[in-house]
């Protein structure tokens, strides 16, 4: 099995004193099994963990995409590993071989993790084994809830029935807990991304389970007995693939009247059905009259719970199928218990979730279906333009909106309108009072004058008046039958298009609304990344300025410790001197003293009248030549202590300007670039300008920026022109041996 950073930093920490992420990696599961980073010269592969020791590490590192290092101790450049992959640093003194020994034992662990789950997958299927096998490794309570939203699976039983309240036997999520779930987050059914809730006063994170597009439950991992972290996100994520193959696997699960919900779904959106689908709706057919519901969010609810609905639905109306289609809920109900009454029944349902439902005519052949659908949705349509205050709507109480709307078609009624309507129109848009209102109220009323003048609130002489000057103008007698049909069919036409005018003009304000909070939102977002993103360039720019300061006191201490040393050298070289003149002052007062006596000796025979004077100066020049000898040879050894001494500081002297001419040279030689390059900078021609690297003066806080834009650019020559390019071309080719 494959891991990630985040995954191997909190195991480690667990083991280990001190243990430190750094870097920003990936949090996919694509690492494979450590190996020894132990030579400069090695090449960091892709998805791999490295592990080593800070010192082996190289001066500029060269990384391919998602490597992990494991890194003992701090590297004075390790920063620069940071922005590239990631970095656990632990303690320098920590064993390297048990590091190495944990990191696979932790990929251990997880390798055992994923074949027990392939194991229990194999054998029954087992989705509350699967999750009690996952307890040690997500070390959270979990529960799997199934598409009805029913409790297939749990851990920590205790936890949900004592901290959370849920009996897990019998409970699902009624009504009222959908609708107060609705009114905190959004129920996303549709989303494949795991997620970040509030469930309970509880930070969850869920992943939906699916097959391809159909919803088919969700895992949920409660934050209860540690953090959630970054790494559980792909750790959940790896489990939910294992449990749909379960959920699919499980005969309880697996519905027996998917096929003909999938074959209803083709069939309403004038899809082509194959074979097997027909198939299983011809099983269905003809068993029953159905009628159609269509439901869908009233505008500004809450996003629509579809899975719930269509497993409440088939609950409450055994035989019902029903499933999620355009962002709405289908459902087939059987006609007999689809009448006005029982489909009553879901009025609680429906206010308390926020939705609103069209409910088709009946039929008997379920291939018709599509022509069901547009029923519903039609008896939405107009029921929402006559009466919105009502949940509920049936085709049957809306066919003269519809038909009015197909009869015209598309066409505005003044269109069909005779000159005596014409000129009611005339009259109404030079004047306060409407007579075709007043017209189509009195139509509307079977021609009672006294229900007209009830509904108008006007008076019966008023409304007489009116009515008389409407007659005039029309020209024609109002107790004409047929005339008045075509006058109550143009005017309830003619409402029917001012309602949906209205209704499409809400709808635009209420798109321009929706349309102006995502741009708003997208300005926050947009500007958020760009606070984010300065702060991150800001927080570069001071790293990279500290490394640099740091860099510098690096370099003057070394140099001041250089001074201090020649100094001390010099001195040492002085004092090595005078020793030598104060020996060779010794010896030569040493000489003296014996040539001295030698005349003394040789003055003995004719000197004997003056033996005692004599010898007693000649003791007194041998005691003092004794005690030059002995400091003599104290001063003898001192100047070897010294000369040892100033031998040894030479040498540190040598080593340190030894160091000094290395690092000089190695600037000089163009160490850290390929072959190539170095032999053209060394052999530089006339017409060789230099490296990109060091002819570049990058802006402060940017040179990280640069240099990961142009990447091995860096390492490209600027000759003067293009002669002088293909000149260091031949010579390369000439000495290819030489630098490869």
């Amino acid at each position: 099995m494959k891991l990630c950073a985040d995954i191997l930093y909190w195991r480690l920490k667990e083991e280990l004193k001190a243990v430190e992420l750094h870097g920003a990696g990936s949090m996919e599961l694509t690492l494979s099994r450590p190996e020894f980073y132990l030579d400069r010269t090695q090449t960091f592969e892709k998805n791999r963990v490295y592990v080593c020791s800070a010192d082996h590490l190289p001066t500029r590192p060269s990384l391919r995409e998602n490597v992990c290092l494991v890194c003992l101790g701090q590297h004075w450049n390790l920063t620069a590993f940071y922005d590239r992959c990631s970095v656990i640093v632990v303690e320098a003194d920590t064993d390297i071989f048990r590091v190495f020994n944990l990191v696979q034992h932790i990929f251990d662990q997880y390798e055992a993790w994923e074949e027990r789950l392939w194991h229990i997958l194999r054998h029954g299927a087992n989705l509350p084994q699967m999750l009690e096998v996952s307890r040690d490794i997500l070390s959270n309570p979990m529960q799997l809830i199934g598409s009805d939203f029913r409790y297939l699976a749990v851990t920590d039983e205790a936890y949900f029935q004592k901290d959370l309240g849920i009996r897990l036997d019998t409970e699902t999520f009624d009504a009222e807990k959908m609708a107060t779930f609705l009114s905190l987050h959004d129920l996303s059914t549709h989303v494949h991304e795991p997620l970040l809730l509030e469930l309970q006063d509880t930070r969850t994170l869920s992943v939906n389970v699916f097959d391809q597009e159909e919803y088919l439950g969700c895992l949920t991992v409660f934050e209860a007995f540690r953090p959630l972290r970054d790494s559980d996100r792909s750790l959940a994520v790896f489990l939910v693939k294992l449990l749909r193959q379960a959920i699919q696997q499980n005969p309880v699960l697996a519905s027996t009247r998917s096929a003909v919900r999938r074959a209803l779904r083709s069939v309403i959106a004038g899809q082509p059905v194959d074979f097997e689908l027909r198939r299983a709706l011809s099983q269905e057919n003809g068993k029953t009259d159905w009628v159609c519901v269509r439901l869908q969010p009233k505008s500004g609810a809450a996003p629509l719970p579809g899975a719930y609905l269509s497993a409440a639905l088939e609950e409450r109306h055994p035989g019902a199928m029903a499933f999620e289609f355009e962002r709405t809920v289908a459902a087939f109900l059987p006609a007999a218990q689809a009448e006005r009454e029982t489909t009553a029944q879901l009025l609680p349902l429906l206010d308390k979730l926020g939705l609103i439902c069209g409910v088709s005519s009946a039929f008997s052949n379920l291939y018709e279906a599509n022509q069901a659908w547009f029923q519903a949705s039609s008896a939405l349509q107009n029921g929402l333009l006559q009466d919105g205050s009502c949940p509920v709507f049936y085709f049957q109480d809306y066919l003269l909106p519809q038909l009015l709307s197909g009869a015209l078609a598309g066409r505005p009624s003044w269109v069909y309108y005779p000159d005596g309507l014409k000129k009611l129109k005339a009259h109404d848009e030079s004047s306060q009072v409407s007579y075709l209102e007043t017209l189509r109220v009195y139509l509307d009323n079977n021609l009672s004058v006294t229900k007209t003048a009830a509904a108008l609130y006007l008076h019966r002489s008023t409304l007489l008046d009116r009515l008389a000057h409407i007659t005039q103008m029309l020209g024609c007698d109002l107790k004409d039958p047929d005339f008045c049909l075509t006058l109550g069919i143009l005017l309830r036409a003619e409402l029917q298009q001012k309602l949906l005018r209205e209704l499409n003009n809400l709808k635009e304000l209420e798109e321009n609304r929706e349309k102006i909070r995502q741009e708003r939102q997208e300005e926050e977002e947009n500007l958020q990344e760009k606070i984010a993103a300065h702060s991150e360039i800001a927080r570069q720019a001071s790293e990279l300025s500290e490394e640099i300061e740091n860099a510098k006191n690096r370099m003057i201490a070394l140099q001041n410790t250089a001074t201090s040393k020649r100094s001390e050298a010099r001195s040492l070289e002085s004092y090595r001197q005078s020793l030598q003149d104060r020996k060779n002052r010794l010896l030569s007062e040493g000489q003296l003293f014996e040539e001295n006596l030698r005349n003394c000796e040789a003055e003995k025979a004719e000197a004997r009248r003056e033996k005692d004077e004599t010898e007693k100066a000649l003791e007194t020049a041998r005691t003092r030549l004794s005690e030059a000898r002995t400091t003599l040879g104290n001063l003898n050894s001192e100047m070897n202590a010294l000369a040892k001494e100033n031998e040894d500081l030479r040498i540190r002297a040598g080593q340190a300007g030894a160091r000094k001419k290395t690092i000089e040279e190695m600037e000089n030689n163009y160490e850290g670039y390929n072959g190539a390059v170095r032999f053209i900078m060394k052999n530089a021609a006339s017409g060789i300008k230099g490296v990109v690297a060091d002819l570049m003066k990058v802006p402060a806080g940017l040179e990280v920026a640069v240099e990961t834009a142009l990447g091995g650019a860096m390492q490209n020559i600027v000759c003067q022109k293009d002669d002088d390019a293909k000149l260091a071309i031949v010579e390369l080719k000439k000495n290819k041996s030489y630098y490869l």
